[in-house]
């Protein structure tokens, strides 16, 4: 794969079951290429999460406010009733490896990411490609149902779509369609084709 020379974050945005784990998880499938930037969360792990490698630290809210009150994280947010955060020193790493990092964020946190990008002295305009994951409101709660969440996150993480959609829109993310019937690899073969040089990956 020939990449954009200046390309070193791709963040994957999207509603709760559009796919971004699955679609991580096939970036990562090229180690020499790619890497995981962490973030720590104090929600629980869900099935599936202990043998692959997470986007994910685990910690205890305990463990988790004693590293905001140390200023480690970039960012921090609550969703859903848990924390999540991005440590500085993360982002630092990812300027300086040779390998393009990759992210799960909230889509609002796209913006927070680019100004702390800026602030360590990169080019987020050249340096971060953001994508939107999307998918049809059926497939994604049958996505959350069969991953085991409750009727209550559910609804909770649907109603969340139409200013997750309006912030999209706001930062100019790229919108990657993926429904059901459409396979990841197809769907992780448009998101590359995006920052390549190359027509072939």
């Amino acid at each position: 794969m020939n990449h954009k020379k200046d390309i070193k974050i791709v963040t994957l945005s999207g509603p709760s079951g559009a796919g971004k784990t699955r679609l991580k998880e096939m970036f990562l499938a090229f180690p020499r290429k790619y890497q995981i930037i962490e973030s720590y969360t104090t929600r629980k792990k869900r099935g599936g999460e202990n043998g692959q490698q997470s986007e994910y630290v685990f910690v205890s809210g305990n463990t988790f406010i004693q590293m905001v009150e140390k200023g480690h994280f970039a960012w921090h947010i609550q969703y859903d009733g848990e924390y999540y955060g991005t440590l500085k020193k993360s982002l630092e790493n990812g300027l300086l490896s040779n390998k393009i990092s990759v992210m799960i964020l909230v889509p609002d946190m796209v913006a927070t990411l680019r100004e702390q990008i800026k602030a360590l002295g990169g080019v987020p305009e050249k340096q971060i490609e953001s994508f939107y994951i999307s998918a049809p409101e059926k497939d994604l709660k049958e996505r959350m149902q069969r991953r085991g969440d409750s009727t209550r996150s559910i609804e909770t993480r649907l109603l969340l779509i139409p200013l997750q959609e309006k912030t999209r829109e706001e930062l100019g993310l790229i919108t990657i369609e993926n429904p059901n019937d459409k396979k990841p690899s197809l769907v992780f073969q448009e998101m590359v084709q995006t920052f390549l040089n190359s027509p072939q990956v």
